[in-house]
């Protein structure tokens, strides 16, 4: 069962003023329907232009004529709610549907497949489609990251900071993530205050198709060793210690994982958290590339996850994996 959507209803019964609300988009009367302002959309970098967004309230339909926001739009000037939704968010059409539902209570509806019984997870046969913008306003030199122990230099590297802009990501450190050819396809979301949830991904995001921090390698035709780890900072960690090292987003490796890292990289070793979790997410993984890469194992202490480690001690496991 898969949830369906009717695009029709929603953009037709959804007033749009009610997404400016959602967002706090204040905008000024312009015209009997129309409204004008400053443009809220992450693609849009042209600062010194005012008031190039518009919103005609009747027609229910938004524009931008800024060279900054029709550029990354290929050509086009504006659209309707769920396009302003998508661009807001960085996801599908289709998320950006759903999202309006969960918000304003349009009715959801399942629709029955009677063909399709042997479809794969959606995981496995979809794939993170490449964003069309870029955040801006990111503050790769907040105090969080510090305190994380990520150097403003490799804060300015990986391109994740404090997002000040509009959107679910903002007030949270964000952290682009890219695919196997370097395009950025997500940004996660992690909160600063550990406010739930600490992480946040745009609806629609496999995290079980990506490898953060994979193209580095990639684009530059590295193929050695790599060092596997859960999460964003471990990752950062073990790259600033030295080692080039990609991140699961998780405790576990998914079969799109696995064959991302067997094809790469010839040596594969696993720095998994020290706890339950990360012991288990060990097992399978050493299971699941066994035959494919050259699998070794550095065994974090009880209680301790690569991000909390010194360089020095980072490195002594990563030499001494069996």
């Amino acid at each position: 069962m898969s949830e369906w959507v009717d695009f029709k209803t929603i953009k037709h019964s959804t007033p749009i003023s009610r997404i400016l609300d959602h967002y706090r988009i204040s905008l000024k009367p312009s015209g009997s329907n129309t409204f004008r302002g400053s443009c809220p959309l992450p693609t849009h970098s042209s600062s010194s232009v005012e008031f190039t967004f518009m919103v005609d309230t009747n027609k229910n339909v938004w524009s931008c004529h800024s060279q900054s926001c029709t550029r990354a739009r290929n050509g086009a000037i504006g659209g309707n709610i769920l396009d302003l939704v998508s661009l807001m968010e960085g996801c599908s059409l289709r998320s950006s549907a759903l999202l309006i539902q969960s918000w304003f209570g349009q009715p959801s509806q399942t629709a029955l497949p009677a063909t399709n019984v042997h479809a794969k997870p959606a995981a496995q046969q979809a794939s993170n489609t490449p964003l069309s913008f870029r955040l801006r306003d990111v503050d790769c030199a907040h105090a969080y990251l510090k305190d994380r122990g990520v150097s403003r230099e490799t804060a300015q590297l990986f391109g994740i900071g404090l997002y000040t802009g509009p959107g679910m990501l903002s007030g949270r450190i964000v952290i682009p993530i890219h695919n196997e050819a370097g395009s950025i396809v997500a940004y996660a979301g992690r909160s600063i205050d550990d406010v739930r949830p600490r992480y946040r991904f745009p609806t629609g995001f496999h995290k079980g198709l990506e490898l953060f921090n994979l193209h580095r390698y990639t684009t530059s035709g590295y193929g050695g060793r790599i060092v596997v780890v859960e999460g964003f900072f471990d990752a950062i960690k073990v790259f600033q210690a030295g080692f080039p090292a990609v991140a699961l987003m998780g405790s576990t490796m998914s079969r799109p994982q696995a064959d991302l890292a067997a094809q790469h990289f010839s040596e594969v070793v696993l720095l998994l958290d020290g706890d339950d979790a990360g012991r288990s997410g060990t097992r399978k993984a050493i299971e699941t590339l066994r035959s494919r890469a050259e699998v070794k194992v550095g065994w974090i202490p009880d209680g301790n996850q690569p991000d909390e480690l010194e360089p020095d001690e980072i490195k002594g496991l990563i030499q001494c994996s069996c």
